[in-house]
């Protein structure tokens, strides 16, 4: 509601189309927070009433800076009492709040917010395309409704003719919702709330029926997944081949147990190694995997996987850095929360770093924290040194827990004992 006013990717994103002509001035100076989200990729539309259109938040709050706008809702055609709002490609959710960009005008593809930034979830629609509700965001889940029936002169009805009364949140293609089907076909039926596998932000239509199921909704052998890459899973460049490095378990976690793959990406003419990939598979009762994670990064070499177990948290941990003098770390990190992995923020507090140490100081190679003590330590660079050589002595890290984020807790600086800092 309104007041005046270089990456390769694993999966497809949705192409959009939307229904508005508008374009207010975003704030682009204010950073958007993702941190601490579910990562979400599927399309939703704005269905907002109010006719001065909807601001959209640097974070998942009203109080929150406003970093741009959607348009009011307008007639699906001239002349029509039907109304449509804009529709957009979410990315991310939490607490009720879903993360949007790519928001177009389908009178004419225009782009009306180019995002990211936040909506709250009971202003957004989705159009129903899975044939069932299920009990979490996962294919093997148990269904909870089917989503289609028959009428009394034999016509059927879809999941497309459920009304989407809330929206509580989304994982990959996913969405978490409360739905009841429309009153003009049961005016009595009661609102039944689960996930979704898959909606669109389409008002004037159903969802895409060839939609294609991605590698993570697919069984895999366990002999496939020693012996042979995931491809759909790894978005090769032309000229790239990719062989099973190392194939182990990770461990297990409220007794389901996970595996993982190693691959060794090369160029094909070289035969030279040019970056690793980690594939996480969980194995089903039928002895069957199912990939879960398969974390991408340019020219990023990711390790060997681990459960850490810290307090009351479970984490799985993929250690990962980027060649070169820094030494970047490119690590990802998963918190098992509500029976499955969820991203963790790692780089918010790296940036906080930046602003607390002193003035003409700096942290110019990847720091790796220990997850278990949430500790790190760093040398620090002057302006004119080398690489191979900071003077500017150390600094000891604390890290702490805000919800699914690590933050910086305190730094502790140590002057230079020489020349050179260790």
């Amino acid at each position: 509601m309104a007041k005046m006013h270089c990456a390769k990717t694993t999966r497809a994103g949705w192409v959009i189309l939307a229904i508005a002509c508008f374009l207010a001035s975003p704030a682009p100076a204010t950073q958007v927070d993702t941190a601490g989200i579910d990562r979400c990729d599927t399309g939703g539309y704005n269905k907002d009433t109010d006719p001065r259109g909807t601001n959209l938040r640097a974070t998942p709050s009203t109080r929150a800076p406003i970093v741009g706008h959607l348009p009011p809702r307008e007639p699906i055609e001239p002349g029509a009492t039907d109304l449509v709002g804009a529709e957009f490609h979410v990315i991310g959710a939490t607490d009720g709040w879903l993360l949007i960009r790519d928001a177009r005008a389908r009178s004419d593809d225009k782009l009306v917010f180019k995002g990211p930034g936040w909506i709250s979830g009971r202003l957004v629609g989705f159009t129903l395309g899975g044939g069932v509700l299920r009990d979490a965001p996962d294919v093997d889940a148990k269904a909870i409704a089917k989503l289609s029936g028959e009428f009394k002169d034999g016509s059927r009805y879809g999941p497309d003719s459920y009304d989407v009364m809330a929206v509580h949140g989304c994982a990959g293609h996913f969405v978490d919702v409360t739905i009841r089907l429309a009153p003009s076909i049961a005016p009595k039926a009661k609102p039944l709330r689960g996930w979704n596998e898959r909606a669109c932000g389409t008002q004037a239509t159903t969802c895409d029926s060839a939609y294609a199921p991605t590698p993570f909704d697919v069984a895999f052998t366990e002999a496939g997944a020693r012996s042979d890459c995931i491809q759909d899973a790894l978005d090769l460049l032309k000229g790239e081949t990719c062989t099973v490095k190392t194939f182990g378990n990770v461990g297990a976690v409220d007794g389901r147990t996970f595996v993982y793959a190693l691959y060794a990406i090369a160029a094909t003419k070289k035969d030279i190694v040019t970056e690793t990939r980690t594939a996480i598979f969980e194995r089903r009762s039928d002895g069957k995997l199912r990939l879960r994670l398969a974390p991408d990064d340019d020219n990023v070499t990711f390790g060997t996987p681990e459960i850490l177990r810290t307090g009351s948290r479970t984490l799985l941990h993929i250690p990962g850095s980027a060649s070169g003098t820094g030494n970047f770390n490119h690590e990802a990190l998963y918190l098992w929360r509500d029976g499955r992995w969820t991203d963790v923020d790692t780089d918010s507090w790296r940036k906080t770093l930046e602003k607390r140490l002193p003035a003409g100081l700096g942290a110019w190679k990847g720091i790796f924290p220990n997850y278990k003590t949430l500790m790190a330590r760093t040398p620090l660079w002057r302006k004119n040194d080398s690489n191979a050589c900071p003077t500017g002595g150390t600094a000891d890290i604390r890290l702490a827990w805000s919800r699914n984020t690590i933050v910086l807790s305190a730094v502790k600086i140590h002057k230079p004992g020489g020349d050179c800092s260790e």
